[in-house]
């Protein structure tokens, strides 16, 4: 099952409830395998980092809210991570600002499915 919960203001889900549940559909049974529920929550109040989510419990996975880009990383984002964000679509410049992902998702992410 997948649910969400309303975004702090201000902040959104980057994946729709039907994202995640056509990802686990792409990636098939094994890759879900023992995963009860999935849930878009909002985010801990953290002054460092960008948290993604978390392992909650066994079977339990939940999937932060995120600030709208740019991001501020630092200058000292490592490399890799750098790649990975540019190969996503985002432009981030020496200075570890990423921009130019996240797009708010509807009205939906209130709901559980």
């Amino acid at each position: 099952m997948v649910r969400a919960r309303r975004p702090t203001p201000k902040r959104h889900h980057p994946a729709t409830p039907q994202d995640v549940r056509d990802a686990l559909e792409h990636f098939g049974d094994e890759a879900y395998y023992g995963v009860k529920v999935i849930e878009l929550v909002p985010a801990p109040h953290l002054h460092k980092g960008l948290p993604l989510g978390r392992l909650v419990g066994p079977g339990e996975i939940a999937l932060y809210d995120q600030a709208p880009s740019p991001w501020r990383l630092g200058p000292d984002l490592p490399s890799r991570e750098r790649i990975r964000f540019q190969s996503a679509g985002a432009e981030v410049d020496p200075l570890g600002v990423v921009s130019g992902l996240g797009t708010p998702c509807a009205s939906s992410c209130s709901a559980t499915f």
